[in-house]
């Protein structure tokens, strides 16, 4: 009953990432990613947030939701993931090149059908032209799960002309 009536302004720092425990011990989830998204994770322990973070996914059935990405990523750079968390993130995150082929990597470690993040990075490095060292491994692995014929055909002429072009 505590819990219900308490005022997430009461409490400062480490106080409120033990608030926000206690919240989803209690099964006050939704309250408890409330006040997560609104003052913070940094007190919050990442167990607790990965599991909070997995509850939410579940809540909104996987749809796209801004908060729950941003939460799930955080709990991503920690390494607190769970397979339904990186299926999230290959559907929904779009970040750097190195970012997003984080999120591949570990996606296609854990098994995590991974061709949407694919296309991303693919698509990120046709139009920036960034440079990741593994970006024959990610168009390769694109290509496997027949991947869009106009991207692939893109990608190949853009590494016909850095090899013509800049002998790369």
């Amino acid at each position: 009953e505590f819990l219900e009536q308490a005022d997430a302004d009461d409490f400062h720092g480490k106080d409120r990432g033990e608030y926000v425990h206690l919240l989803c011990e209690q099964g006050f989830y939704q309250n408890a990613f409330d006040t997560a998204c609104n003052y913070g994770y940094e007190k919050t322990d990442d167990r607790v947030l990965a599991r909070l973070c997995q509850f939410m996914i579940e809540e909104k059935d996987g749809a796209m939701d801004r908060d729950v990405l941003k939460l799930a990523y955080r709990v991503f750079e920690r390494g607190k993931y769970t397979e339904s968390m990186l299926e999230y993130l290959v559907c929904w995150f779009e970040g750097t090149v190195k970012q997003m082929r984080k999120v591949w990597k570990a996606a296609v470690s854990m098994e995590v059908g991974a061709t949407a993040i694919a296309e991303r990075i693919l698509r990120q490095i046709l139009l920036t032209g960034a440079y990741i060292s593994d970006r024959e491994k990610i168009f390769s692995y694109y290509c496997e799960r027949q991947g869009s014929s106009d991207l692939i055909c893109t990608y190949l002429s853009m590494r016909a002309i850095e090899y013509l072009v800049h002998d790369e």
